[in-house]
């Protein structure tokens, strides 16, 4: 963990610690500080472990950063996983957003060593729901085909702007769309058959994305899915989910695309 990363998360820390003082007391403040220290000091120990595996193994460590998805890769050696909560790829670009998901993206790549790899695993929530509730939402004024391309144009931006930090980022393809019902109520929810399609779709925009930038792109979704576009169930974790047989796919196209044994 490198030193300004420690003084940013010290910074947050204390802020909360002073909200938490004046709506519930010191007592409640302190022992919240402690508690954060505790936690802070043992990714530290983490960190630094995983630090000196790759030294000892002289194997670059394998960032993952992304929305749910990338805690498959939780536990799985080279793979370092940086969740940063229900972030799109339409909203990575973007400062100030709801899940702050720009900042704490770039808040963890300040962290990372030049020498390890970089994995990007966004999307799969436009797929799921933002694309199409973006579609009916604005009464149909643009077509899915078209919010598809905003959205990896966005991405896109980010990509780029990581690629001028000296990094070379790998972009991972969404997972297969399930059978997943509208669980978070939204007013406007596409069929299983529509994001079947609109996953499919927009895998085939990222990656043709990467092929004319030339970034390395990750495909898991033609391996896990059937003829129809549908996750495979040996692949599923729950009903959005891929489960760890999809760590050795990644790792397959690692060795083959960026010769990274693991």
């Amino acid at each position: 963990m490198k030193p300004g990363r420690i003084i940013r998360r010290s910074r947050k820390v204390l802020t909360v610690a002073r909200v938490i003082a004046g709506e519930k007391g010191i007592p409640r403040s302190v022992w919240y500080v402690l508690g954060a220290g505790i936690e802070g000091f043992a990714w530290l120990i983490v960190d630094t472990g995983l630090v000196l595996y790759s030294t000892a193994s002289r194997k670059p460590l394998v960032h993952v950063i992304g929305d749910s998805h990338s805690k498959t890769f939780r536990r799985k050696l080279p793979f370092v996983v940086h969740h940063i909560g229900a972030a799109t790829a339409h909203n990575l670009k973007k400062k100030g957003n709801s899940t702050k998901s720009n900042e704490k993206l770039f808040d963890t790549l300040d962290s990372i060593r030049k020498k390890d790899v970089v994995v990007l695993l966004f999307g799969e929530i436009d797929c799921r729901i933002h694309a199409y509730y973006q579609f009916r939402k604005n009464d149909e004024r643009q077509t899915i085909g078209q919010i598809l391309d905003m959205t990896v144009s966005n991405y896109g931006e980010v990509i780029g702007q990581i690629k001028d930090l000296g990094m070379s980022p790998c972009i991972c393809s969404v997972a297969p769309a399930t059978t997943v019902g509208n669980e978070y109520n939204f007013p406007f929810y596409a069929s299983p058959e529509v994001r079947r399609e609109i996953t499919r779709a927009f895998n085939g925009k990222l990656e043709e994305f990467c092929r004319n930038n030339g970034y390395v792109y990750l495909d898991v979704y033609t391996k896990v899915c059937d003829e129809n576009g549908v996750m495979l169930p040996e692949y599923l974790a729950d009903d959005v989910h891929l489960n760890s047989h999809a760590v050795n796919i990644i790792k397959t196209e690692l060795s083959a695309k960026l010769g990274i044994r693991t």
